[in-house]
């Protein structure tokens, strides 16, 4: 309840996009799970004023959001969703090469792995990405 005061924008966007999409796929209910376990895991360490170091979070996330918004409408303004994300301190972007993620996540037992619809967009989700990472680290030198 307190992520819902402290990033009303946000939560208020992600809520929408959840409750009346028409889509009841395993990924988007996995998607949402998770933005309520981000949710909870940013209060409870803000609360605690402790700092951590998440791999994935709000702006990992933030991918599958967009590029869904997007297949929708093609004028999402992807930015005011970035902008709304909670603010971090730094962001790591580790460029890296499409075919070897891919045959790294085939020899995995367990975690994502590529499936064909994955590998088909696999550009769409890199640009966006990129997006991601440009217009954050326009919030974290700039504000």
């Amino acid at each position: 309840m307190m992520f819902l005061f402290r990033y009303t924008k946000l939560t208020i966007i992600n809520l929408n996009f959840f409750f009346f999409t028409k889509n009841n796929n395993k990924e988007f209910k996995k998607h949402f799970y998770y933005f309520k376990n981000e949710a909870a895991l940013r209060i409870y360490h803000e609360i605690k004023k402790e700092i951590i170091i998440n791999s994935e979070g709000f702006r990992h996330r933030a991918i599958y959001f967009i590029h869904e918004n997007l297949k929708i409408n093609k004028d999402f303004l992807y930015k005011n969703y970035i902008n709304s994300l909670p603010k971090i301190d730094i962001l790591i972007y580790i460029r890296s090469n499409k075919r070897l993620n891919i045959f790294r996540s085939k020899k995995r037992k367990k975690g994502f792995k590529y499936n064909l619809e994955e590998i088909k967009i696999y550009k769409n989700k890199e640009n966006i990405i990129k997006k991601i990472t440009k217009e954050t680290k326009k919030n974290i030198f700039f504000n």
